[in-house]
């Protein structure tokens, strides 16, 4: 990877991470990026002889970072998320990297529509498919701190990564079936790109290494726990 050809190759790239728990998929462990995105982005950087500088910052912050070029790369990204603070940047994405699933969770005994959402910090949430005008919205910095706004019934619903949240539950000893998936609720199947608006050489590059490394990306997604069956095989409902 490298600019142009009187220019010398790029040896260190700042990727910017958000600086939250999503475990598995990605978090903030003991001050350092962790998780199934920094096992992906390491491999990467290994295989093409690079160093990669991770930045984690606020989600509404690292998309504005990524438009004005603070940093080199954006993971995880989506074509779809903060289209509003795009701008003029265009903005490369990578072939997708793994697929995950969107949806609302509910504690068993409430059967309802959705009335009072929590979901995390900087997330889009579209609530018009809800069809009531009315949800109020309250935010969450961390899993843990959406869980407790469910039970302790600040809020009726949860809107998450459903392999997230049964992740969260699992690490702190808790039954999965304390939640339930409102798979009678509009959700939405997703991926997770890396983007850039300033490297298109190094979205080209990671391109072939996701072809190449297919093996090795599916052990890094089962040493994480990280089932793909689920979201492949659901339909959505909207």
């Amino acid at each position: 990877m490298s600019g142009a050809d009187d220019d010398p190759p790029q040896t260190t790239y700042v990727i910017g991470v958000e600086n939250i728990m999503h475990l598995p998929y990605y978090g903030i462990c003991d001050t350092e990026y962790c998780g199934f995105g920094r096992d992906l982005l390491d491999a990467f950087a290994a295989a093409q002889g690079v160093e990669v500088l991770y930045r984690p910052l606020p989600i509404p912050r690292l998309h504005r970072a990524l438009a004005s070029g603070l940093i080199d790369a954006k993971f995880p990204a989506n074509p779809d998320w903060a289209q509003s603070t795009k701008g003029n940047s265009p903005v490369l994405y990578s072939d997708p990297v793994v697929l995950f699933t969107d949806g609302f969770l509910t504690l068993p005994e409430h059967k309802g529509a959705p009335e009072k959402v929590g979901t995390m910090r900087g997330f889009t949430i579209d609530m018009s498919v809800l069809g009531n005008t009315s949800v109020k919205l309250f935010e969450a910095n961390a899993e843990a701190d959406l869980f407790n706004l469910l039970v302790r019934g600040r809020v009726d619903t949860i809107y998450t990564n459903i392999n997230v949240m049964r992740a969260y539950l699992r690490r702190e000893g808790i039954p999965v079936e304390t939640v339930i998936f409102r798979r009678d609720l509009p959700f939405q199947n997703s991926q997770y790109f890396l983007s850039t608006t300033t490297k298109p050489l190094m979205i080209d590059a990671f391109n072939r290494w996701l072809e190449d490394a297919f093996d090795e990306i599916q052990a890094l997604k089962k040493k994480h726990h990280i089932s793909e069956m689920e979201v492949i095989s659901s339909t959505p409902l909207r």
